[in-house]
């Protein structure tokens, strides 16, 4: 079977320690900016603290991202859209030009937090001030996890440098296939990477706890240890034929018999 490359954007940045690094860095950043920066301050403030306004309604106007109320005097007033109800929204539709209107903004937000007329309640300032705080943190916790998961990333780059490292000892090195097996498999609770059966040769390709076992016949002949899987090559010369198996630097479990894939599958985790 031949060795098909098939690359997604996600195995380019992952397969080069600095690209991750460098990737885990912007992410943590953006998380921390859409977080902590984007959001705001949200915070209730009391009514003392709020400012208020009055004045004769003129309209009400929306969108998919911005609700308005509009002055007889030209000035307007920002309402937050993403928690105003239909009741809300439909009274102030209804509402006839020039009717008096009293507002409290909160100063964080600089949203309405309250309107009335002489006569009602439209607004409630509690309630919608805790609407507009609970939204909002909904929002950081995301930052908040995107964040997290580019400090996961900018591990996995230095583990991953780490490892290129040790890899580049290696290759300085005459790597020889082992010719002899290293003892027999145990059976244990271990996870079937790949399985395929080539001749009288029985592969098996599996990881029991930290290591990964190529297997043979039911023998291991060579093993690879980490925490963390990363590129790797298990390799064996059994009765003259080269048998390997491993995880490809695109991101695949594979078998091998004297230089071509037997069996394959791509790894997502």
């Amino acid at each position: 079977m031949a060795r098909v490359n098939r690359k997604n954007l996600g195995d380019t940045i992952l397969e080069s320690p600095k690209a991750t690094i460098i990737f885990g860095v912007v992410t943590v950043l953006f998380g921390l900016l859409f977080a902590f920066v984007l959001t705001g301050n949200t915070a209730p403030v009391s009514r003392n603290e709020a400012l208020a306004y009055e004045g004769e309604f003129e309209k009400y106007r929306d969108g998919r991202n911005w609700s308005t109320i509009y002055f007889t005097d030209g000035t307007e007033h920002a309402l937050y859209p993403h928690t105003l109800g239909q009741n809300v929204i439909d009274r102030l539709k209804a509402l006839p030009r020039g009717t008096k209107l009293y507002l409290l903004v909160n100063p964080n937000t600089e949203y309405v937090a309250e309107i009335r007329t002489d006569q009602t309640e439209i607004l409630n300032f509690e309630a919608t001030q805790k609407e507009i705080d609970d939204y909002q943190i909904g929002y950081t916790i995301i930052g908040v996890v995107v964040a997290l998961g580019g400090v996961f990333l900018i591990v996995y780059g230095c583990v991953s440098r780490k490892h290129e490292k040790k890899k580049i000892e290696k290759k300085s090195k005459k790597n020889i296939a082992r010719k002899t097996p290293l003892r027999p498999a145990k059976e244990c609770r271990a996870r079937i990477l790949l399985e395929a059966p080539k001749g009288e040769y029985n592969i098996c390709y599996r990881r029991v706890g930290r290591v990964n076992e190529l297997i043979i016949n039911g023998e291991v002949w060579d093993e690879y240890v980490a925490a963390i899987e990363f590129e790797h090559c298990l390799s064996a010369v059994v009765d003259g034929n080269k048998i390997e198996a491993g995880h490809s630097e695109d991101n695949y479990s594979y078998i091998s018999f004297n230089g071509h894939w037997i069996k394959e599958k791509k790894r997502w985790i």
